[in-house]
């Protein structure tokens, strides 16, 4: 069964100063609330549970057409090494603080997003006081039809 993506764009806390962002919302809940669920067993390991699915959404150039981001294609800004495109920023507004990224594949008719990666506890944070958060069955997959529809819809008019 596929995944359905919808982009909804609203401005970004006035803080953040990162303006206009685009929500990734996937069978009708935001990417963090997804993340969340998979980070929240780490987090209260770690003492800081809020932390959780503590990401706020990119701004929209990143996803706008005729960004190929969302193709696995990012700019040089939204690449996230190991081959993984940026989906998601830190609430500070300095997107690289606290990243999530996932590697954006194309086969055939579909779109998958999969091997989810936060930078900051990764495979190299085994064994020091930060855990190793695993995102491992983590994976959305989308047929390309309707991905590209929503693709080409994104705006920078704010909706919210």
């Amino acid at each position: 069964m596929s995944n359905v993506l919808e982009i909804q764009t609203r401005d970004s806390d006035p803080e953040s100063g990162l303006g206009l962002v685009a929500d990734l919302i996937i069978d009708g809940r935001r990417l963090q609330d997804w993340v969340r669920e998979i980070e929240l067993p780490y987090t209260q390991s770690e003492g800081y549970a809020d932390l959780a699915g503590s990401y706020e959404s990119l701004p929209v150039e990143y996803f706008a057409p005729p960004s190929r981001h969302l193709f696995g294609e990012p700019s040089e800004a939204g690449a996230l090494g190991k081959n993984r495109v940026l989906l998601l920023g830190c609430p500070c507004g300095i997107i690289v603080c606290w990243p999530l990224g996932a590697r954006i594949a194309i086969e055939k008719d579909k779109v998958s997003w999969s091997e989810f990666y936060q930078p900051y506890r990764n495979e190299e944070m085994e064994g020091t006081t930060a855990k190793y958060w695993k995102y491992e069955g983590f994976k959305f997959t989308f047929e390309l039809g309707p991905y590209e529809k929503v693709w080409r819809k994104i705006t920078y008019a704010s909706r919210a």
